[in-house]
């Protein structure tokens, strides 16, 4: 009951990592932790400080320079399950996903939810992995992409990358 009442109080850029049924346990149960609280982060894989997630940690009228990356050891869940899911809701653009410095997963993204298949040797019932998040600037973003930010209506509008 517990886990459920913080969920619901941290909906707005909740970030958890799920198994989400991908990786359900042979009774169909689910692991969730949420990832929520202190991250590193820092420009160019250069990690500068602490953060707290969710938030906007950079000038929001101002693109980013380059990318935007957050770090963090997670440890797994012990039990039996197969595989891991990262669900993020709001990564501002284009989410890369890293597992122990390898990549394992890129969407496009803007506001909406992007689910991310940890699929790496290392991520195992029990273990600890280091994750990281890459986030593009707006400015690498192709218009193409439905989180890009038409020129006119950037005046009015978070440019900043985020989690």
């Amino acid at each position: 009951m517990k886990n459920i009442k913080l969920i619901e109080k941290l909906l707005i850029v909740l970030i958890i990592l799920t198994s989400l049924g991908l990786s359900a346990n042979n009774d169909g149960s689910v692991y969730t932790i949420s990832l929520n609280g202190s991250w590193e982060m820092g420009s160019g894989r250069n990690y500068a400080g602490q953060v707290t997630v969710p938030g906007i940690h950079t000038d929001a009228t101002e693109m980013n320079v380059e990318k935007l990356w957050y770090k963090r050891e997670v440890s797994l869940p012990k039990g039996n399950w197969k595989y891991a899911t990262l669900e993020l809701k709001g990564a501002r653009f284009s989410p890369e996903v890293f597992v122990n410095g390898v990549s394992v997963s890129i969407k496009n993204g803007g506001m909406a939810p992007t689910f991310h298949l940890l699929k790496n040797k290392d991520v195992k019932p029990g273990k600890k992995v280091i994750l990281e998040i890459a986030l593009l600037s707006l400015k690498d973003i192709p218009e193409t992409d439905a989180s890009y930010i038409p020129t006119a209506d950037q005046w009015r509008s978070n440019v900043s990358s985020s989690l």
